[in-house]
This record gives structure tokens, sequence and C-alpha cells, in this order.
């Protein structure tokens, strides 16, 4: 019986997502897709969790997009994707200045 929630710490659980995909890519190329097919899924269960936990970060709905194309699921890819690119700010410079020091009107 769990009696604790467990965390984990940022740097590590992309490690072990990125572990369990490229353990499956080595699987593939061994010709064991059954067991291949399982690493890719537990890699994405990994980046679902991150992107659960960090719905700001585009960067683990990325991963997350890869891996259901691996695993030849494109309509959800695209849904990943297309989530990701939606928290990416359209004018990246425009929203790192401060209201304050953009002018009112260029010269």
């Amino acid at each position: 019986k769990v009696t604790g929630v467990q965390t984990c710490a940022l740097p590590i659980c992309p490690r072990l997502a990125r572990l369990h995909g490229d353990l499956a890519e080595v699987l593939r190329a061994s010709h064991q897709q059954a067991v291949a097919e399982t690493e890719l899924k537990n890699a994405l269960e990994h980046w679902k969790m991150l992107a659960d936990a960090h719905p700001r970060l585009p960067q683990f709905l990325e991963e997350q997009a890869t891996l259901l194309v691996a695993l030849g699921r494109p309509a959800e890819a695209e849904a990943a994707r297309a989530k990701a690119q939606s928290l990416v700010p359209q004018n990246p410079i425009k929203m790192a200045i401060p209201r304050e020091f953009v002018p009112k009107q260029l010269p």
C-alpha cells in the first residue's frame, strides 16, 4: 500500500522517459518488436505524467507526439503537437519585454 505522494525531480523524469525510448530503439533494432512497443508505451506514460505536472511546458507534449507517431497513432500525435504549439508565444521577444519598456508608438 502506498502511503505517500510520489514525486520526481524535473531533471530526472525526462531522463527516465528518454531511457525507455532509447531502449525501445535498441529492442526494435534487435527485432524484439513486442518488447520495444512496451518500452515506447512506458516512455509515453512518463511524458504524459510530466505534461500533466507541468502543463505550460510544450516540450513534454512534443515528446509525446514523437512517441505517438512511433506507436502508429498519428491523430493523437497531431493533437499533442497542436496543443504544444498553442503554448508557444506567437512573439516570444515581445512577451519577454516588460510592458513599461514597450513604446506606445514606434517612431
